[in-house]
């Protein structure tokens, strides 16, 4: 047979390629096709050709298992000269890449076959190779398969890695590296230069993945990246993992210090437990970064003095003296501890340990003298008597006998202190201070801010033995005098009893010392100091804002006021603090609205609300919170403030009459519930739950505009509730009930009340409350509604605006309610109607300003915005939800144009408003599509038709149809 006749056998594309492979697979075995010999010289060649043209040609051939074992077995029977040459030919690299990309897993046998055994070394410099590997890694082949791959004669050559680093964080990345550690015959890390690491461990980082399981595997082939790779975790290794580590520093004769720090600040337990090896390793080389980091763990720890003792045990104090950030560290650490841990160091330190302890204890540079008594006092002395002698050294080298006297005596305090726990100051002769001022000063630095050993009562004490003492304030100017007492008082305000400040006089103090204790009090709640400060004859220095006093009224202590009668305490404060403000200048601009947030946050105990409703018809208590009242508005009237008086001169037997006075200004009325100390929730939702009354019907009838006023500000401040949607609920109740003898002014507030409530606090408006507010819009619009208007335009603008809410904020409330919309939409069309008609009102003189309000309700209806509609769970169609929205509105739309179509011929319109409604008739018919527009028409009666035809004319001319 010709060897024509082979080739196009194999090149013939209507052949299946199985049928193709097995021809292949019989020529270069067996010489022979169709059981007939064939003389092919080079069939191998030519086989290996067919191949290579049908790889590059065809896709889907790199996907058959079969092409590729032909591919190996005719690879194998070509010499190198005849490989390089269809090799370099073809581009077989790219071929290879997009075989692993696109390729099934099971097609893919040319890692374990032709890679490794001769295919890859002829193109292991081309850039294409690492992009081959890293997809055949990415496609997650079989453990054993990359174990074959790596293991083969083509990985013994490290220039595939070693000059590929990009190739590193691969091998490491991949899933299959537990399978590959396991394997002892596979050691990947052969191939990874030590400079790699930083490559390779940052790719473990970023994947997470078994990070502490991978770091050990690193650390043992590299141990000297230790400190790198910690330095780059960004999260903490386990406490196990830090001990095997912190072990295997300790078992080298000179561990890795840097390494040995960066565990301690991960895991300090650790590194604690073994503080003994690690000092002795420290003796024969030293490290400042590893005594830094155990002073500062130590002493975040509390454990400071163990670890102190410990240093003095293993280290010279000259040697440490000439690390200076190891000694400011030291330093630090030791003036953090408490005044036991001082007291119980001092203890058990001895010689040079104490005495450089004790230099840093000093607050002024007196170290050299410490040292100078420290030699003095032998070590045999009592314990006790040797601490205080070092912290309180005399102040001067040639200190007289008196000053040591001065110096001895605290001494002694402390010693009686020590050995008697119960001891307390009753000796005034032993605090007196004898010579000049400046000793005074310098004892008293160190005794209140060294070593902090006094009680409070014994801090009392002291201070009231120092006010007594008249010539020490005999010449207040002096400075020493002012520092002295500045520190007594800075030790008394620390105590938690501040009743020692009680005994200072005020006026003999400095005016910042004042100016302290009048803010401690302050930030603290304490009335009693706050009265002792304003009290004085020296004037205090008043920084706060009016809004900063009400917050110090919202911190009181109900224990304080058990019945509201007791007001009285805090009025008593109050006058002071008034007598202060007069005279200042400053900007009551907003005192009400700081009124207003007090009153609002105000917690106290609910047995005070409950008072506080009990007692409501108390005839007292309402004269009570009308004087408070009146104080406010003296006090306002002095200082040029814009408040409103109240008018009452006979209280009324119940204080709702004081609510709803026909005078009252309502901030003020917040303002009684600060001052008498209620909780202002609570009483306010007791007025509230009055609605039901007939007493509250006839005392909201006398309020004006201020009961909706004052229910809005409430809305802004009331907690999410059911009581609270309840109360507004019952509000809308009584409205409706009402409606007849509701004003025009009554009417406004409530509409707006209701489009702030849609706007700003949806959470009260339940679905009853919603439709409720439709239904009054509709009576309010109708003819039901007779009362007077003076400002018809705004009100027709106010019931638009709050019916464009409900369209815009509340759209999802509207399904199935559509007909109670329309209805609204209805009435509001009709008042622009002209006037005398048959369903038009009295108190509304149309023209087009209302009619183009109205048209953007009808586009606000009909062609909603994106923000209004809200998708449905779990719902992700191709329609959008503000399509089905405009298809729902369709089905009613076409009520409207009826209804309008009926207003038309009934009342009819101005020529001005007949022309503003068109652009929202065209939406309409635009919103309802041909097919139920004709329905609507044949709905009509004979002057309906004929009245709607022109507009539908038109419509086509100059609507949406419009040829143009």
């Amino acid at each position: 047979m010709s060897a024509q006749s082979v080739t196009r056998a194999l090149r013939d594309s209507k052949t299946p390629v199985i049928e193709r492979c097995r021809i292949s697979n019989e020529l270069l075995v067996n010489s022979r096709f169709n059981n007939r010999d064939v003389y092919l010289p080079k069939r191998e060649m030519v086989v290996l050709q067919w191949l290579f043209d049908l790889l590059a040609q065809d896709a889907n051939a790199r996907n058959e298992p079969e092409i590729w074992k032909s591919f190996v077995r005719s690879w194998e029977r070509c010499d190198d000269s005849t490989k390089r040459q269809l090799y370099q030919k073809s581009k077989f690299s790219q071929i290879l890449v997009s075989s692993i990309e696109q390729g099934p897993i099971d097609a893919i046998d040319l890692g374990v076959q032709a890679i490794s055994k001769t295919l890859l070394i002829h193109f292991l410099n081309d850039q294409q190779a690492c992009a081959f590997i890293s997809g055949f890694f990415k496609r997650q082949l079989k453990a054993d398969s990359i174990e074959k791959l790596i293991s083969n004669t083509v990985l013994s050559r490290p220039k595939l890695l070693k000059g590929q680093v990009n190739m590193l964080p691969l091998l490491v990345d991949t899933p299959h590296l537990d399978a590959l550690v396991r394997n002892p015959g596979v050691d990947i890390l052969t191939f990874v230069e030590e400079s790699h690491v930083p490559i390779v461990f940052s790719s473990v980082i970023s994947t997470g993945v078994d990070v502490p399981f991978r770091f050990l595997w690193l650390t043992k082939k590299f141990p000297g990246q230790i400190s790198n790779m910690l330095e780059m975790l960004d999260t903490k290794l386990d406490k196990d993992v830090v001990v095997n580590l912190v072990d295997e520093q300790l078992k080298n004769e000179t561990p890795d210090w840097k390494v040995v720090a960066s565990l301690c600040n991960m895991h300090y337990e650790p590194v604690f437990d073994r503080i003994d090896d690690i000092l002795n390793k420290l003796k024969v080389r030293w490290s400042e970064q590893v005594i830094i980091t155990l002073i500062t763990k130590y002493s975040q720890a509390r454990r400071l003095p163990d670890f102190l003792v410990l240093l003095s045990k293993n280290f010279a104090v000259e040697g440490l003296r000439q690390d200076e950030r190891t000694v400011e560290t030291l330093r630090i650490s030791v003036l953090s501890l408490s005044a036991h841990q001082l007291v119980q160091l001092i203890k058990i330190l001895k010689g040079e340990w104490l005495t450089f302890v004790v230099e840093n204890l000093s607050f002024v540079n007196t170290s050299q003298e410490a040292r100078e008594v420290l030699a003095t006092v032998s070590e045999t002395d009592d314990r006790f008597s040797y601490a205080a002698n070092i912290l309180y050294p005399s102040i001067k080298k040639k200190a007289s006998s008196s000053k040591n006297r001065d110096w001895a005596r605290i001494a002694y305090l402390l010693r009686l202190k020590e050995l008697d726990p119960g001891f307390e100051v009753r000796d005034k002769d032993v605090l007196r201070w004898q010579g000049s001022h400046r000793q005074a000063y310098d004892l008293t630095v160190r005794f209140f801010k060294v070593l902090d050993m006094l009680e409070e009562n014994q801090v009392r004490h002291i201070v009231s033995f120092l006010t007594s003492v008249n010539d020490l304030f005999a010449q207040p100017e002096i400075f020493e005098t002012k520092i002295v007492f500045q520190t007594l008082l800075d030790r008394a305000m620390k105590c938690s009893n501040k009743s020692s400040l009680l005994l200072v006089p005020i006026d003999s103090v400095s005016k910042k010392e004042r100016a302290a204790i009048f803010d401690l009090a302050w930030t603290e709640a304490n009335f009693a100091l706050l009265e002792h400060c304003l009290n004085s004859q020296s004037r205090v220095t008043i920084d706060h804002e009016p809004g900063d006093y009400l917050k110090l009224l919202r911190k009181l202590d109900a224990n304080q006021f058990q019945t509201a009668i007791d007001i009285t305490k805090l009025l008593a404060v109050n006058d002071s603090f008034i007598q202060k403000l007069k005279g200042t200048k400053w900007s009551f601009k907003n005192w009400q609205d700081l009124v207003v947030a007090a009153a609002s946050g105000y917690e106290n105990k609910t047995e005070l609300a409950e008072v506080v409703k009990t007692n409501l018809k108390s005839g007292k208590f309402i004269e009570q919170s009308v004087a408070v009242l009146n104080m406010i508005r003296d006090v306002s009237t002095d200082l040029g403030l814009d408040i409103s008086a109240l008018a009452i001169s006979n209280p009324s037997p119940s204080i709702f009459s004081l609510l709803c006075h026909q005078n009252y200004d309502w901030q003020l009325i917040f303002a009684y519930f600060v001052y008498t100390g209620c909780k202002y929730n609570q009483v306010f939702d007791a007025f509230l739950l009055e609605l039901d009354s007939e007493s509250f019907s006839a005392l909201v009838s006398v309020a004006s505009t201020g009961y909706y006023a004052v229910f809005k500000q409430a809305c802004a401040r009331l907690q999410k509730s059911p009581e609270h949607v309840a109360v507004y609920t019952r509000l809308l109740v009584s409205l409706q009930a009402r409606f007849d003898s509701l004003t025009e002014n009554q009417i406004r507030d409530f509409l707006s009340l209701s489009e702030y409530v849609i706007r700003e606090q949806s959470w009260i408006l339940d679905q009853y409350a919603l439709e409720a507010t439709l239904r009054v819009i509709s009576r309010i619009a109708s003819s039901e509604f007779q009362a007077e208007v003076s400002d018809s335009p705004g009100l027709y603008s106010s019931m638009c605006l709050v019916t464009s809410r409900i369209l815009l904020f509340q759209r999802y409330r509207l399904n199935g309610r559509m007909a109670l919309v329309i209805a609204t939409l209805t009435q509001l069309l009709a008042c622009l109607g002209k006037s005398g008609g048959k369903h038009s009102v009295t108190w509304l003189d149309a023209n087009a300003e209302q009619a183009v309000l109205f048209v953007r309700l009808v586009g606000n209806l009909c062609n909603p915005p994106q923000q209004s509609v809200r998708e449905a769970a779990g719902e992700h169609g191709l329609t959008s939800s503000v399509a089905k929205a405009r298809r729902y509105v369709a089905q009613h739309v076409g009520v409207l144009i009826g209804n309008a179509v009926h207003i038309s011929l009934q009342s009819g319109f101005k020529a001005d408003v007949r022309a503003a409604l068109q652009p929202g008739l065209f939406a309409m018919i635009d919103t309802v599509g041909v097919r139920d527009f004709m329905g609507v028409t044949a709905s009509l009666d004979g002057p309906g038709r004929a009245y709607l035809k022109p507009i539908y004319d038109e419509y086509k001319a100059s609507g949406k149809w419009s040829k143009d």
